[in-house]
């Protein structure tokens, strides 16, 4: 073999062993055991969503709620979406649930009517103008994301997409202590 060629196949062997680490630590991460919902630092009290009738309501205005971030172009959405779709059909009826995305309203609503999510959507303007210091991107950043927010617009738990049911359980055990 021609050093050249053989330069250009170790090269590409350790391209192949990269990518198929990568890989298993995604997988892993996938299959790993259920951890307990993140406490986020981000504030929600101050966001402004707007519902299917062009409202703008706070988020701390509707507490206590669970709060699912998803963006209907988002290849991680698609694949929590059929876990929410499963998790909404089961949930404590007591909960108050949303679904809130940065993409226009009549794109989010029309995703999570396709996707059989039974939720009021609500829409956020996260745009380069608001920044990553403030609240409302603090919030969308991230997707598929569960937030737990308590009745004053504080996050008490959030976690990824696939986490909603333990997010869930914080939200019901910070209601029922205080």
């Amino acid at each position: 073999m021609r050093p050249k060629t053989r330069a250009l196949a170790l090269a590409l062997t350790v391209v192949a062993a990269i990518q198929a680490t990568v890989l298993v630590v995604l997988r892993l991460d996938d299959v790993s055991p259920a951890q307990p919902p993140s406490l986020p630092s981000a504030d929600l009290s101050r966001v402004l969503a707007t519902d299917a009738e062009g409202r703008q309501q706070q988020l701390a205005a509707m507490g206590p709620l669970l709060v699912l971030v998803f963006d209907p172009e988002c290849v991680h959405t698609r694949r929590v979406a059929p876990l929410w779709h499963d998790w909404l059909r089961h949930a404590d009826p007591s909960l108050r649930v949303v679904a809130l995305s940065a993409s226009r309203q009549a794109t989010a609503s029309a995703y999570a009517t396709a996707v059989g999510w039974p939720v009021p959507v609500l829409t956020v303007q996260a745009d380069a103008a608001s920044g990553p210091e403030t609240s409302v991107w603090a919030v969308v950043r991230r997707s598929p994301w569960v937030f737990a927010v308590s009745a004053n617009g504080r996050a008490v738990a959030a976690g990824p997409g696939n986490r909603v049911s333990q997010v869930a359980d914080a939200l019901s055990t910070a209601m029922g202590s205080g």
